[in-house]
């Protein structure tokens, strides 16, 4: 959500250097990774030639990533004001619906593997949180659970190597948030207030 995706440079290379040059790099950057997308790579394999090779491929990954921000930069793939407008609406449609609604924040990931995406996920978070209190929705601060359980016990105990992707033991902590909400909030708090929503129109 922060910017685009450095591994995704199919576009930039095309634009700039043609097509030939764009198969050219996904032949070698194929030939070294052998395998998903993800930077970091969130697994190594045990054993230490495929291990040594992974490393590279994170190397690889690395590289790119660093060459396509660098290039061109990075963009939002959807503005502030579109988002809060549509999150607004799906919103505003559960609310008619009489539902008990909780809404989440986005996660916490890693500034030095992803930068700028961090500051990003908390406008949005901002944003969904004030949607949900102009309706009296239930609202998860989910980033900044994750941020303190990091602070406290360190990535691994919560995250995979990427930094990015939660763990068991993270969703086990987001999974036990999300049923604390669900168990225990009282129904006052979980139910929307139609006349919020109504004078919003």
């Amino acid at each position: 959500m922060g910017g685009r995706c450095a591994l995704s440079f199919t576009e930039t290379l095309t634009r700039r250097y043609g097509q030939a040059v764009l198969e050219w790099c996904f032949r070698a950057f194929r030939s070294i990774i052998r395998g998903g997308m993800l930077m970091p790579r969130p697994f190594y394999s045990l054993s230490l030639g495929r291990h040594i090779i992974q490393l590279v491929d994170n190397a690889a990954r690395h590289f790119f990533s660093s060459l396509i921000r660098a290039i061109d930069g990075t963009e939002q793939w959807v503005s502030p004001e579109a988002f809060d407008r549509c999150y607004a609406d799906l919103l505003d449609k559960l609310v008619m619906q009489d539902m008990a609604i909780v809404c989440c924040s986005c996660v916490y990931i890693d500034e030095r593997l992803f930068p700028g995406t961090p500051e990003q996920y908390k406008l949005f978070s901002r944003l969904i949180r004030t949607n949900t209190q102009r309706r009296n929705v239930c609202y998860l601060d989910l980033y900044a659970l994750l941020k303190r359980s990091v602070s406290q016990e360190g990535w691994d105990k919560v995250y995979n190597k990427d930094h990015f992707h939660p763990n068991g033991g993270g969703y086990k902590l987001i999974a036990k948030e999300i049923a604390n909400a669900i168990m225990n909030e009282s129904p006052k708090s979980c139910m929307p207030t139609k006349k919020l929503h109504q004078s919003r129109g």
